[in-house]
């Protein structure tokens, strides 16, 4: 725990090292060193690799399931990597978001606009179906939820 540090992707790990870094880094994640974790995280969100992206991602939600106290800064996080309009990126936060949706019920319904902002750039058949549990889970505080689901049908 006190060499956090060593645990940090370096960008000539390969890859299966760099997954296994992210992985010991969820388990270490407390509330103390989450704000370093996060940051880390969030700079691997842009990497090229892509399933090292997603993974990133998803660390950032593990992290917010199993710490409570630090789930809104992690959320901010995510909220950030839907600003990025990257497709990969959106679709990954989308998934990540539902579960942390199912987790804490009615607690970060802010960033629904930003998720439904990307409804179109779904293509993934996980983050669709993300996108319709979240639509489904919201729908009496959505004005536009028929428009939103007819988004699925015509696809």
């Amino acid at each position: 725990e006190k060499e956090l540090k060593v645990f940090f992707v370096n960008f000539n790990d390969a890859i299966y090292l760099k997954l296994e870094k992210i992985e010991i880094m969820i388990r270490l994640a407390n509330n103390e060193n989450i704000h370093q974790i996060l940051h880390e995280l969030k700079e691997y969100t842009n990497e090229v690799d892509v399933d090292f992206a997603r993974k990133s991602i998803r660390a950032i939600g593990a992290c917010a399931i199993k710490l409570e106290k630090a789930a809104e800064k992690c959320v901010t996080a995510l909220w950030e990597c839907l600003k990025t309009k990257m497709v990969h990126v959106v679709q990954e936060t989308i998934i990540v978001i539902r579960d942390i949706f199912r987790k804490y019920p009615k607690k970060y319904e802010a960033i629904l606009k930003d998720i439904f902002d990307n409804v179109k750039a779904l293509e993934d058949p996980e983050a669709r179906s993300a996108m319709i549990w979240i639509i489904g889970e919201y729908v009496d505080i959505i004005e536009n939820a028929n428009s939103l689901l007819k988004n699925f049908i015509e696809k």
